[in-house]
């Protein structure tokens, strides 16, 4: 036996289903309650997180030689996202090779998750302030990872402030 209502349904008890499926957008934030014990379980949430490094230079400062930068160590398993790198200004002669390294828990010793060599490259041909993504090879993640980016200058005649970032979408522990 089914029984289809069209229009609202108001009830002072409870409902009780061996299935519920509400409608997309139904459940929004205002209709969770704050009580305690009545909380979404933290498994069924997305944990997304960016890391950034400015890899210790200013916005307008000039980069010079390689720097490495630790931006992430896991605290559960998880996948890599997103890597991304960029310059406020290119400048007129510039050539910055980037990379994501990954040294697996209890280990030191880094291995990059990107593909090609170098990674990233930026060069005064790319535009100013605009993202130059990363192709990820190995995504995934075990706690006790850790992440670094990676930036070695070759030419950098002009050129301002290095950003880069990792974007992480991690399982709750």
């Amino acid at each position: 036996m089914s029984l289809r209502v069209t229009g609202d349904l108001s009830v002072t008890g409870e409902i009780s289903a061996n299935t519920l499926t509400p409608s997309d957008a139904s459940v929004t934030n205002a209709k969770v309650s704050a009580a305690s014990g009545s909380e979404i379980d933290a498994d069924k949430l997305e944990h997304i997180h960016r890391y950034f490094t400015d890899f210790d230079d200013e916005f307008d400062a000039t980069p010079a030689g390689s720097v490495e930068k630790i931006v992430y160590r896991a605290r559960a398993a998880g996948n890599v996202r997103e890597v991304g790198f960029l310059l406020t200004d290119t400048g007129t002669d510039v050539n910055i090779d980037f990379d994501c390294q990954k040294a697996s828990a209890g280990s030191k010793t880094f291995s990059s998750i990107l593909t090609g060599t170098p990674a990233v490259t930026i060069t005064h041909g790319d535009t100013d302030n605009t993202a130059s993504l990363g192709t990820i090879s190995g995504s995934s993640l075990v706690a006790g990872d850790v992440l670094r980016l990676d930036m070695t200058v070759n030419t950098s005649t002009g050129a301002e402030g290095p950003l880069g970032w990792v974007e992480i979408d991690e399982t709750p522990a």
